[in-house]
């Protein structure tokens, strides 16, 4: 499905200039000075949260994308993107008109100030998530300059990259790579030897909402007195230890049966798809990077086995939790609604589902190993999750930078708050101490590259975790050798461009 943005008045000048967060490494230091505080909502009559006055980010000394040539009247922006689906009811592109709409106003006001600064039509190509790629690539191969850049999954274009088909973008004038706008962690987590294909910030809204995070019960953690779990994260003392005594704490067999379950009270619920999210949580890796910024499979390192076995632990703990696959614990009531589960870990666009369920929740990160660890890491979804690439055959190679560049930059001062704004809600977090809690997890913001290369890791991570097995060993011997050989695949095909 294509759309059309295009307007046509007086130049909107650029007078705010940007953030002033830059974003470490996973697992490294993280300057997080980004005011991120929202102003009040406004509510109407019948309870719904009305647009706010003003949603942009505060000045930052990092200059603004410096385009020396705008004049790029009668042109247009072609853009293929993931259509929106129930998830993600957003598009990151394209709106038509206000409508009063945090989201949709903020990414209308973006385009309009694009759309009236360059003379451009911007026009967007919605696909189904799994027809991304093909799209993309068979447009590149057939030479037809159908799309300017791809904002799709995050491991389509590094697939898209290896396949020589995507421009360096450190290679592209104007993008800026070091500016605040994109996420720094992520960007050095998935280079291969300097080399460069993809883009992520603020403009790829689909990498904050599926952002993993830990929910509490807020009332449930008042009736045990368990307070101050927001100050403790910030002080940096929330740990995997911390989380299981209170899961401990709050877990009663209701009706004695010998087991924690739906009828019980619970102290965590997770399943197998947040493996992954404890592990990266806890500073562990299944790709390291060495001097050159080259990739080596860790695998089951003695560190990623104790992490696990750490993580085993306290999940398949039946005293205080519930584990197995999603499809596995559903129950006729929500224990969560019902203020009988303590914690339970969720993506960033689950907050809407556990607000209209009437959650009294609260939002922290996924805890540390221990206190000694010096950052908390919030683990993002490579598979939902997107970035841009560029084809490397784009016969409008300087305007597209450009564009994208502004587009990034824009995305960074108007999209970030307002999603901060969208979040704080009462159809998403219902309280306002979230706030300092969704600024923690967009500066821990993290991706584990062994999902953006399409490891057979995370997939036998959940299998294992459907079946609450421990095997670690024997697991990682049967997988180790392919994704020896695909890692090897990227670095050959990064590495020969360089």
């Amino acid at each position: 499905m294509k759309k059309h943005f295009q307007l046509r008045s007086l130049a909107l000048i650029l007078a705010l200039l940007m953030l002033s967060t830059m974003f470490a490494a996973c697992g490294k230091p993280v300057d997080d000075s980004t005011d991120t505080k929202a102003p009040t909502p406004g509510t109407s009559s019948a309870g719904l949260t009305t647009a706010p006055v003003e949603t942009e980010a505060p000045e930052t000394e990092y200059p603004a994308p410096q385009v020396e040539n705008t004049n790029y009247k009668d042109k247009e922006l072609r853009i293929l993107a993931n259509e929106p689906r129930t998830e993600f009811p957003y598009s990151e592109i394209y709106y038509s008109e206000n409508t009063g709409d945090i989201i949709n106003d903020a990414i209308f006001k973006r385009n309009t100030q694009i759309t009236e600064k360059y003379g451009i039509t911007i026009t967007t190509t919605d696909v189904s998530t799994g027809q991304g790629p093909k799209t993309f690539t068979n447009a590149i191969q057939a030479d037809t300059n159908d799309f300017h850049f791809a904002s799709i999954r995050i491991c389509d274009i590094m697939s898209a990259a290896s396949q020589g088909y995507l421009a360096d973008v450190s290679t592209l004038p104007y993008l800026s790579l070091d500016a605040p706008w994109y996420y720094q962690n992520m960007r050095k987590s998935l280079s291969i030897g300097g080399e460069e294909y993809l883009l992520i910030g603020y403009f790829n809204m689909r990498v904050f909402d599926t952002l993993t995070f830990m929910g509490f019960n807020k009332n449930l953690a008042e009736k045990y007195q368990i307070t101050g779990l927001n100050e403790l994260a910030l002080d940096g003392k929330w740990t995997m230890d911390k989380m299981h005594e209170y899961a401990q704490q709050v877990s009663i067999d209701i009706n004695q049966d010998g087991k924690i379950w739906s009828e019980d009270q619970i102290g965590l619920k997770s399943h197998s798809g947040y493996i992954l999210s404890f592990f990266v949580g806890m500073g562990g890796s299944f790709v390291e990077k060495n001097s050159d910024d080259i990739p080596t499979y860790s695998g089951l390192s003695a560190k990623n086995e104790q992490l696990l076995s750490d993580i085993a632990k306290i999940i398949y703990d039946s005293s205080s939790a519930i584990h197995g696959l999603a499809a596995d614990i559903k129950f006729e009531t929500d224990p969560f609604a019902e203020d009988r589960m303590l914690f339970t870990p969720q993506l960033v666009y689950g907050m809407r589902g556990l607000s209209e369920a009437g959650v009294n929740y609260g939002v922290l990160p996924f805890p540390k190993a221990d206190e000694s660890q010096e950052n908390y890491i919030s683990h993002t979804h490579s598979k939902l999750g997107t970035a841009v690439g560029i084809p490397n055959n784009n016969t409008e190679m300087e305007m597209t930078s450009a564009l994208v560049a502004d587009l990034m930059y824009l995305s960074h001062k108007i999209i970030y708050p307002a999603h901060i704004e969208k979040a704080m809600q009462m159809r998403y977090s219902p309280e306002e101490d979230s706030t300092e809690m969704l600024k923690l997890l967009f500066g821990s913001l993290c991706i584990e590259m062994s999902t953006a290369l399409n490891l057979k890791i995370d997939t036998q991570l959940r299998n294992m975790g459907a079946k609450k097995a421990d095997n670690f060993a024997s697991v990682f011997a049967g997988i180790k050798t392919a994704d020896e050989k695909t890692i090897e695949t990227y670095v050959s095909a990064f590495t020969k461009k360089g």
